[in-house]
């Protein structure tokens, strides 16, 4: 049985965000590793606490970091007080490994709040008070757990998981380790902020509209959007569409962020049972070599422009940087991306196949809507797979935007940087948004991958893949991994 302990409704958000404080401490992970310098990242954070489980009590670090970090930046807003050791693991894939759960994702014995208060007086409120039994526990929480996984936690998230960044007023603010004056992203902020700070190996987020690759490129790190069916989707609230429905497809996943691409391929490899070592990819040298990886990369889609730091990043650094170490090729498709992808239909798609998950929207699209809707998504669909090409991957930025932005709690327009120096302020959501909806349209896998920082702050990009590709473009993302750390 879990002990909770949840925060005082009274405290609620960061306490001593004072950086003299926090920028005299080196904050180590579980694994002795810095987290603040990607060229000291271990190549496969989870491999190392699965091998460091045995003679060190991860759970106990876990609490110690939570004590020593969560009053700073406020990722997780309930804890499981485990009294076991991580010894009575020791037969099992994931040997006693701690991980955080988004708030949105059930687990028993934890509540399901969504962080509104304003539920705990609807007329549902015992479903949003209670702890979930094991029964309603989501299916992926169950797998780690026979897998030897311990759930520490659960990570805060913007009220009822709407928005890009990470606050509410049930638990407060979550703030972004690299700059506390910016957002961390949302809605699986507090997971991606938890991984950055080293307090676990992996946590669990999803994703809609950006939710699980936003937070990891404004935190720098990394996670994956699968294909659909991958992972299992139960168990999160809003529930996923079941999979006799047309929106199935093009909505809701569950996923994991990790500090790194090897642990990515490790998750996915023992999840889908592949629980010996050697059969793990994540823990083989790369499969690939530069040579045998092509990309695509464009700066934008539809002719909306990034903040141009994060263009000319692409162009003057990333590229430079990948033809240097050997990549194959680098085929800039820039214009068809801008001609190819139209905007509105992809918005009107998305709002088609996600109202459901809107409860200001009364309800679901008509089947006209959700018709027309899956019929732009082959389109869109063979747009992208003609834009990849030959290529491994699709590589572009998350959003416009291009960075965490300055903490904006009443959604007022983003300043992105143009060509000319100056700033343009742009719509909150078309600037945060734009980039992510046609993948979770179309169902291509992307990997969040962080490519270097900006100032102080992560520069993260999609990596979309060809559909039902997962491993392989895992396989692609691992290289440019190794590839950026060198030159770092």
């Amino acid at each position: 049985m879990h002990n909770l302990l949840l925060h005082d409704a009274t405290q609620k958000g960061p306490k001593g965000t004072d950086k003299s404080y926090s920028d005299r401490i080196e904050w180590e992970t579980l694994y002795h590793k810095p987290v603040a310098r990607a060229k000291s990242m271990p190549t496969n954070a989870l491999r190392n606490a699965i091998n460091t489980a045995t003679s060190k009590n991860l759970v106990k670090a876990f609490q110690t970091k939570f004590q020593q970090l969560n009053p700073i930046y406020n990722p997780v807003i309930a804890t499981a007080n485990h009294n076991t050791g991580t010894h009575e693991y020791k037969d099992a894939p994931l040997n006693g490994v701690p991980f955080l759960v988004k708030e949105v994702i059930n687990v028993e014995n934890f509540a399901t709040t969504l962080g509104d208060p304003s539920l705990k007086r609807s007329f549902a409120s015992a479903l949003f008070t209670r702890s979930k039994t094991k029964d309603e526990e989501a299916g992926l929480v169950k797998t780690l757990k026979e897998l030897g996984g311990v759930v520490v936690g659960k990570t805060n998230i913007p009220l009822k998981g709407l928005d890009v960044q990470c606050e509410n007023p049930m638990y407060g603010l979550t703030l972004n380790p690299n700059d506390t004056a910016k957002t961390c992203g949302g809605s699986s902020g507090g997971s991606a902020v938890a991984v950055k700070l080293g307090m676990v190996p992996f946590a669990l987020g999803s994703d809609l509209a950006g939710s699980l690759r936003i937070p990891a490129a404004f935190c720098g790190v990394t996670s994956m959007r699968c294909s659909y069916g991958k992972l299992p989707v139960t168990g999160h609230v809003p529930p996923a569409p079941p999979a006799s429905d047309v929106e199935a497809e093009s909505s809701l996943q569950i996923g994991p962020i990790c500090q790194d691409i090897g642990s990515l391929q490790t998750f996915l490899s023992l999840v889908e049972g592949n629980v010996v070592v050697e059969k793990d990819p994540g823990s083989q040298p790369a499969s690939l070599k530069p040579s045998e990886v092509s990309v695509a990369l464009s700066s934008q889609i539809g002719g909306f422009a990034v903040d141009a730091r994060v263009s000319a990043y692409l162009q003057e650094d990333f590229v430079p940087s990948l033809r240097q170490a050997g990549i194959k090729d680098v085929v800039d498709v820039n214009d068809i991306s801008s001609a190819s992808f139209d905007l509105k239909q992809i918005n009107k798609a998305y709002v088609a196949f996600s109202k459901r998950f809107f409860v200001e929207m009364n309800g679901r699209s008509s089947e006209k809507a959700l018709d027309n809707a899956a019929i732009y998504r082959e389109e869109l669909r063979q747009i992208i797979d003609a834009i990849i090409g030959e290529n491994d991957a699709l590589i572009l930025p998350t959003c416009p935007a291009g960075l965490p932005f300055d903490l904006n709690p009443k959604k007022s327009r983003i300043d992105v940087r143009q060509e000319d120096g100056k700033s343009k302020a742009v719509p909150y959501w078309p600037a945060v948004l734009t980039y992510v909806l046609p993948f979770t349209i179309s169902g291509h896998p992307v990997v969040t991958l962080p490519i270097g920082k900006i100032g102080a702050l992560p520069l993260g990009v999609q990596v979309v893949g060809k559909r039902g590709s997962d491993e392989h473009l895992l396989h692609v993302c691992r290289v440019l991994e190794e590839v950026l750390e060198k030159k770092h």
